[in-house]
């Protein structure tokens, strides 16, 4: 298993080089420049977090690149409790 992070955009400048990383963020440009300077161990998928439809998209993007993902670096600012597995998203959350 291949370990992929997931990194805004702010914080992927500092990240260790050695490691995959997907820079997942709404600011298209801004996302893919940062993915070309850190470059082969990072990639850049468009990501609006309230979506299925994108979170699907980058998942595959991510599997696709690096294999499995093992490590997630959400700090996008939604709050949710539960159990992941068993947490719906509600229509238009924010």
């Amino acid at each position: 298993m291949v370990p992929v992070e997931w990194v805004p955009a702010t914080r992927a400048a500092s990240w260790p080089r050695a490691r995959n990383v997907v820079i997942a963020d709404v600011l298209e440009q801004e996302g893919r420049a940062l993915a070309d300077e850190l470059g082969v161990h990072a990639i850049f998928s468009r990501l609006d977090v309230t979506s299925d439809k994108d979170w699907a998209t980058t998942v595959a993007a991510a599997e696709d690149a690096f294999g499995p993902v093992s490590v997630l670096i959400n700090n996008a600012g939604i709050v949710r409790f539960g159990v992941i597995a068993e947490t719906e998203m509600a229509p238009g959350a924010r």
